[in-house]
């Protein structure tokens, strides 16, 4: 059976269910749960449930309760390697973490939402607790939003570096700030954000504009590893 837009009913109906575990941001749910979700019969779920179990797409707990399973896990790995981003992009990372001992993200657009692609967590207690994985809505605003709507879609030519670096304090999360750059590949097309993000009470002026230095460094650097043109970075300060 397939939908008025040409779909198939009964894959919507299956990825609804998955996308129940997203929208809760739950890592397990009960049949009720599921049901008040997707406003699905119980009966409908159970049988596509079990589809979705054969293949390793949700396994039922011994409380009876369902999560997601681990071939959603193997996906997210494929679909991570298959950039081969992750030899340029996570050194970068570790560096800024390192530097600055704050959280740092590369972000891509992934249809109408941001996706967090690649990740790594400050060692502090205090900190925003996102992942690798995870979406935010473009229209929460934030520091990456404003670089996605600046450079997405476009081949740059030469960057202005008062348009290079953004500012977020409070925007997306009024305890959190994050600062955000572009990165570009060997053509000059962006392909994604990179970020440096954490509480309010540590971005101050002085040391936001001291994380901003490091993260405009990576990103440039990044960027050239990835092939980008040197000219395009000529007027940066990096």
């Amino acid at each position: 059976m397939t939908d008025s837009k040409g779909g198939v009913a009964a894959v919507d109906r299956a990825l609804t269910i998955l996308e129940a575990f997203r929208t809760t941001n739950s890592d397990s749910l009960s049949l009720a749960a599921i049901a008040a979700q997707t406003g699905f019969y119980k009966s409908t779920i159970l049988r596509l449930i079990a589809s979705l179990e054969r293949f390793g797409y949700i396994r039922q707990l011994d409380d009876g309760r369902y999560k997601l399973g681990s071939t959603l896990s193997a996906l997210g790995a494929m679909y991570r390697e298959s950039f081969r981003l992750g030899d340029f992009i996570n050194p970068a990372l570790e560096y800024i973490v390192n530097q600055l001992n704050e959280s740092a993200s590369f972000i891509v657009v992934e249809g109408n939402q941001q996706l967090i692609l690649f990740r790594r967590d400050t060692s502090q207690r205090v900190r925003d607790h996102l992942g690798i994985g995870d979406t935010m809505s473009m229209a929460d605003g934030g520091a990456s939003v404003k670089i996605i709507h600046r450079y997405s879609g476009q081949t740059a030519n030469t960057l202005d570096p008062k348009e290079f670096c953004e500012f977020s304090f409070g925007e997306r999360n009024p305890e959190m700030a994050g600062i955000a750059t572009p990165v570009f590949d060997d053509a000059n097309n962006f392909v994604g954000v990179m970020t440096v993000t954490g509480p309010l009470f540590r971005f101050s002026k002085k040391a936001a504009k001291e994380f901003a230095a490091v993260l405009v460094k990576e990103s440039v650097r990044t960027s050239l590893s990835l092939g980008a043109s040197p000219a395009l970075f000529k007027n940066i300060n990096y």
